[in-house]
């Protein structure tokens, strides 16, 4: 009988867990967690709301992320965040062992105003 219990236990634990990892749809605005997010106050990745485009460019290149150009509201980003048509983001993107993901930087008048990530523990397999 303990071991069923424990068992179970076991289980709820694991499916809690995935169900935490999941990625909403739409994210909202001022989630902030691990593995996906959408601020539009504060920093992550060493990037602030507000600070300069090319200072924001500069520190995700040091930390790691390429830089994947300018993407407008559709696609990907459009699957994560409520945004316009006419809303331009700057992509960018880290491909490591632990960490596969994306960062949108939201630029207005050449400043930072928000930064939306995406990220998977585990890579992606497309088939």
């Amino acid at each position: 009988m303990k071991l069923l219990i424990s068992i179970i236990f076991t289980i709820a634990v694991i499916v809690a867990a995935i169900v935490a990892l999941q990625t909403p749809n739409p994210i909202s605005v001022g989630s902030n967690m691990p593995y996906y997010g959408y601020i539009t106050s504060g920093s992550k990745f060493g990037v602030s709301v507000g600070m300069p485009t090319r200072d924001a460019q500069a520190v995700l290149e040091q930390n790691g992320f390429s830089y994947g150009g300018q993407v407008a509201c559709i696609g990907t980003i459009s699957r994560l965040i409520v945004c316009k048509n006419s809303q331009k983001f700057e992509l960018y993107w880290v491909k490591h062992t632990w960490r596969h993901g994306l960062i949108y930087v939201d630029v207005q008048n050449g400043m930072v105003s928000s930064i939306i990530w995406n990220f998977r523990l585990l890579p992606h397999i497309d088939f």
